[in-house]
């Protein structure tokens, strides 16, 4: 006899077939290591779910072995959701469903998971937007379980774009069990983070990235922002600003500080160049005015883009944004990060800087300064800075405003076949990068 389970408080009972599911999760764990306690939390909690939003009512979860069923959903009726939100809530909540629907009818049902990965985006001028003046192109992705292989089976369970014949492969990561997690997120409108995500079963996932992946095909597959999943990015960016509680520069918070005397904002690739000029007190004793420095240790991460952006809208009056990165290929970029964003937030527009001014270092820098600090680019910078520049470019040739200098630039550099880092400037930083900075706020 196969032992039932029914929910409480929800005005009916609804009961699930544990020892079927235990029978297809076993034969799954046996081919693949799956673990059958994930599929039995999804398959429970979807059940739930699909019957408390269909009444409205809030869904109280049991504890049943080991399966952490314990945390309540809120009541969907009462939350001021967004209609992305709730686009993202119905697309997870149809997907878990079509799964616990497929495995109801018996052996020869195979389970599946549908998402979209996006490839790479285009860069156009007015049509089929997906982001600031870009075209998605992308592809399906089915992950289904148990499948006729143990592959098939770890897709299922554990997503992979890599080859997934190798068991030592960390590139894995459970699309029910982040499934769930988004899910919980948004119906309680309480954020998690990716890395909570992560940490909440760092084995199973194995590596960090596969999560921020996951993640950010789920928002693609919505047509969302990542923000609509209420799920966030730990910051790993900092800031320092004059008359700050502390001398020392801060993690980049979720609000901006007061912006009534900064007079200009300047962004630092890397982290050691952005620690000098805090030493310096370039943000307090620039002849620019008082200002903000911000790194974002590399690549920008969305928080430190949000922080940006909420920095700019809270000013009272316009201000500057610069930015100062290496000249090679990926200091360039970078800089597009920041004023059209990437594949992976090809979704969140209103986060492009556009207006950012470019103070360097650029080819002219080059050759102004002496020519044995420059560097030989490798073969794979060459590389690199051709692709860059097929992105910045649609196929009928268009380049938008913003990427203009940058192309530019990237063709100067494989003309020159050199590249040079920030730190070129040596002790003259200060004043360099002053005088960038006058020179573009006196026009």
């Amino acid at each position: 006899m196969a032992e039932k389970f029914a929910a409480k408080n929800l005005g009916e009972e609804t009961s699930f077939d544990f020892d079927f599911m235990q029978e297809r999760a076993s034969a799954g764990q046996h081919r693949s290591g799956f673990r059958a306690s994930t599929f039995f939390n999804t398959y429970y909690i979807c059940e739930l779910v699909k019957v408390g939003r269909r009444r409205g009512m809030a869904a109280e979860m049991m504890d049943i072995d080991d399966v952490d069923l314990s945390q309540d959903h809120a009541d969907l009726s009462q939350n001021s959701l967004s209609e992305a939100s709730e686009t993202a809530l119905a697309f997870i909540e149809q997907s878990l469903e079509r799964v616990c629907h497929e495995m109801q009818q018996g052996e020869a049902s195979s389970p599946a998971i549908y998402l979209r990965r996006l490839d790479r985006y285009d860069v156009v001028s007015s049509q089929n937007l997906v982001g600031n003046g870009h075209r998605a192109k992308d592809h399906p992705v089915k992950y289904s379980w148990p499948g006729k292989t143990a592959g098939e089976a770890w897709r299922f369970g554990l997503i992979s774009s890599l080859d997934l014949s190798e068991p030592t492969d960390l590139d894995q990561a459970c699309a029910l069990a982040v499934l769930n997690s988004v899910h919980a997120a948004i119906s309680s409108g309480n954020g998690v983070t990716k890395r909570d995500i992560y940490y909440a079963d760092p084995e199973l996932f194995g590596d960090q990235s596969v999560v921020d992946r996951l993640i950010a095909d789920i928002a693609h597959t919505c047509e969302v922002p990542r923000a609509a999943l209420f799920v966030t990015a730990s910051p790993k960016g900092l800031f320092l600003v004059p008359g700050q509680a502390s001398d020392e520069p801060q993690t980049i918070p979720l609000n901006p500080p007061s912006m009534r005397d900064i007079n200009w904002i300047l962004v630092v690739e890397k982290e050691a160049t952005f620690n000098t000029l805090c030493e310096k007190g370039f943000h307090a004793l620039s002849r620019s005015g008082q200002g903000m420095l911000v790194t974002a240790k590399g690549y920008p991460d969305l928080a430190t883009r949000q922080f940006l952006r909420l920095c700019c809208r809270s000013a009272a009056v316009p201000l500057p944004v610069f930015g100062l990165f290496d000249y090679d290929p990926y200091g360039i970029d970078i800089l597009k990060c920041y004023r059209s964003g990437s594949k992976v937030s090809a979704r969140e527009a209103d986060l492009s800087l556009t207006e950012m001014h470019w103070l360097g270092i650029r080819s002219a820098d080059i050759v102004d300064l002496a020519s044995t600090s420059a560097l030989s680019l490798t073969q794979s910078d060459r590389r690199r800075a051709t692709k860059l520049i097929e992105g910045m470019t649609s196929v009928t040739g268009e380049v938008p405003e913003e990427m203009f200098e940058g192309r530019a630039e990237l063709q100067s550099m494989l003309v020159l076949g050199c590249k040079a880092e920030i730190q070129i400037l040596g002790d003259d930083i200060c004043r360099w990068t002053e005088q960038k900075m006058l020179d573009i706020m006196s026009r």
